[in-house]
């Protein structure tokens, strides 16, 4: 007699086409394996990363305004102090781990389109083009809604890719 789940067993691929082909080399293993768990970050995970660094530049700010000024400094002042320990934080993790902490605590780095650690070259041009993305109503951000691998309008410039970190 025919069995009906002997013919669903057949009927399955095997192992090996499903995940991948084995292979003896380690190296390739590992490239292939990279390659699969390689996953962008979309909207949300990367404004939350957002959110995460600018609260902890604003509280560097404040810790540095007290500990320069005492109690109050000027509106033009702060701000000042803001946007330079903005441009230093970012800078710092830029060139440092490839990623801010916001986005270390989210699991998520940033590296070259062609794969390793960013440039230094790459990191100016990333902070300079900040701006741009975040300017005219977050316009270079919704611009990774419409893209595969989720650039954004500095990323895509820059040549540099958000990614999850996978261990």
């Amino acid at each position: 007699m025919n069995n009906p789940e002997n013919s669903r067993k057949a009927s399955l691929p095997p192992k090996a086409s499903l995940n991948q082909q084995k292979t003896n080399n380690p190296e390739e293993a590992g490239a292939a394996s990279q390659e699969i768990l390689e996953v962008y970050p979309g909207l949300r995970a990367r404004s939350g990363a957002a959110i995460l660094d600018m609260f902890i530049i604003f509280f560097l700010t404040i810790g540095l305004e007290r500990g320069y000024a005492g109690d109050y400094i000027s509106t033009f002042e702060f701000n000042f102090l803001y946007l330079a320990c903005t441009l230093c934080y970012l800078l710092f993790f830029y060139l440092a781990l490839s990623s801010t902490a916001g986005k270390i605590i989210l699991g998520m780095h940033i590296h070259k389109e062609t794969g390793g650690r960013m440039s230094v070259l790459q990191c100016f041009i990333r902070l300079a083009l900040l701006p741009l993305s975040t300017g005219i109503f977050l316009l270079g951000y919704l611009y990774l809604t419409t893209n595969v691998k989720r650039q954004s309008l500095h990323d895509k410039l820059a040549h540099t890719l958000v990614i999850y970190i996978y261990e």
